[in-house]
Order: C-alpha cells, then structure tokens, then sequence
C-alpha cells in the first residue's frame, strides 16, 4: 500500500497491477478495519481524481490511448472488479462505496467514442 502512494511512477504502477493481482484472493475485513478503508480510499481516489498525472499512474502510456488519464482508472476498476469477484466481499463493497464512485464509473462506461 505504500508503494501505491509513493512519489515515483513506475514503482506506484507496479503498485497497482500487485495489487489489483492480489485483490483476487484478498477478503476485506469490515470497514472498521484501517486496510479496508485504504483500499477502498485508494480505488475512489483513483476513479475521482481530476488531475491527469495522478491518473495516469505513471508516465507510462497506453498504446491504443491519446488520453493517459485512463491507465489509473483501469488499473482502479481492475482492483475493484477482483475484489468484487470474492463472495465475502459483497457486503463490505456494497456497503461503503462511494455514490459518486459509481457515479463516475457509469461516465465513463456511457462515453461517447
């Protein structure tokens, strides 16, 4: 987690995609636990985040995108898409996400091309 938020982007890339691999065996504790609400901060800080650099992730860019800002975004949906696919997650997702995560997240689903 702490390399997720560092400062250097190709460390806070290979942050994410560890991340978002392990999400698929990862069962989050109840939200009173300070893991869950990093993990769930991080994704909406992801998804919600304005500043191109912060979404980008790194200065890596994607090769079919003019658009860097999608690589943090993708990288957030894949976390929460495998934290999704664990059944004992359900209620803590449910429970505590965002509605401008959800919000943002149908934005971009329904963009035009």
């Amino acid at each position: 987690m702490l390399c997720v938020h560092c400062k250097y982007n190709s460390l806070k890339q290979l942050a994410l995609d560890t991340l978002g691999n392990m999400a698929l065996k990862m069962t989050l504790p109840p939200i009173r636990n300070k893991t869950t609400q990093i993990i769930l901060q991080t994704i909406s800080n992801c998804v919600s985040s304005n500043d191109k650099f912060e979404i980008v992730s790194g200065k890596w860019r994607h090769p079919f995108s003019d658009d860097r800002r999608y690589i943090l975004f993708l990288a957030a949906l894949d976390m929460l898409a495998n934290l999704c696919q664990v059944e004992a997650n359900e209620d803590v997702l449910c429970d505590n996400l965002e509605e401008s995560l959800y919000e943002k997240i149908v934005s971009y689903l329904t963009m035009q091309d």
